[in-house]
């Protein structure tokens, strides 16, 4: 900012109030000049956050839909061989213990896929959290420009 105005009469009480203003005021811009400075780089960190937080995500989507492709593909599998243990007691004993380890892996991808989808959901809290402060600090940003 340009410098203060001289005052036409340096002596006086008036002249030392309207210096000691000029300051005040000075230091005020200063003051907000840096506000603006860290609700921009807050803005920015909030930003990086928000584009991690996005990218989790995504992820966890993706395993999750992968879990789902490979439960409905073991499940497949575990018909297939029961249908084909259906003649002889062998095969029979064969496919029960093929089964119940598909089943364990079921049940395993289950719970991987529960796991990705609480993560998700934290994922997602956590996403509209960071939109709600990034709103909130633009709108604060804004209430100061």
């Amino acid at each position: 900012p340009p410098p203060p105005p001289q005052v036409a009469s340096p002596s006086g009480s008036g002249a030392e109030e309207a210096t000691g203003a000029t300051q005040e005021v000075q230091r005020a811009m200063k003051k907000l000049q840096q506000a603006n400075a860290d609700l921009r780089n807050e803005q920015v960190d909030l930003r990086s956050r928000l584009d991690g937080l996005t990218e989790a995500l995504r992820e966890a989507r993706r395993e999750a839909d992968a879990g789902k492709a490979k439960m409905e593909a073991l499940e497949e599998e575990r018909q297939q061989l029961s249908r084909a243990a259906t003649g002889q007691e062998e095969a029979k004993a064969q496919a029960e213990a093929e089964a119940a380890e598909l089943r364990q892996q079921i049940r395993q991808l289950g719970e991987e896929r529960q796991q990705a989808v609480v993560e998700r959901t934290k994922a997602q809290r956590d996403l509209e959290d960071a939109q709600q402060l990034a709103q909130a600090l633009q709108e604060d940003r804004c209430r100061w420009k």
